[in-house]
C-alpha cells in the first residue's frame, strides 16, 4: 500500500508542455506493489487528465526544515507513455523533426 504521495507539475521541453508526475512511498517494504499496479489502480478511479504521466517510487519523500515536502529535491522522472491520451504521444514523430529544424 501507499504511505505518502505527492503530485507535481513538471516542465517537459521535448513536447513543449507540462505533465503531472506522482512521487510515492510504500507503507510496507515487504509488499509487491509497483508503479504499474498503482498506475492501473489510478486509471480505474480517476479521469485521464488527473492521472500522472509518470510515477516515481521513493524510499521517503524529501522534506524541508518545516517538515513540508521539498518539491525542489524531488528527482526528475523518466517519462514513459501510458496510453492513447498520454501527452508524450502528442509529440512530433522523429521523421518530422528535421523538417521543423529546417523551418
Amino acid at each position: 500500500s501507499v504511505r505518502e504521495c505527492v503530485v507535481v507539475c513538471r516542465e517537459r521541453p521535448e513536447i513543449r508542455d507540462k505533465s503531472l508526475v506522482g512521487y510515492w512511498t510504500r507503507a510496507d517494504f515487504a509488499c509487491d506493489l509497483g508503479s504499474d499496479e498503482l498506475m492501473a489502480w489510478l486509471l480505474g478511479r480517476l479521469p485521464g487528465y488527473m492521472v500522472p504521466v509518470a510515477l516515481v517510487r521513493l524510499d521517503r519523500l524529501p522534506v524541508n526544515a518545516n517538515g513540508k515536502v521539498d518539491r525542489r529535491a524531488l528527482p526528475e522522472p523518466s517519462f514513459v507513455t501510458r496510453g492513447e491520451d498520454s501527452a508524450a504521444e502528442c509529440a512530433a514523430p522523429e521523421a518530422a523533426r528535421p523538417l521543423e529544424e529546417e523551418l
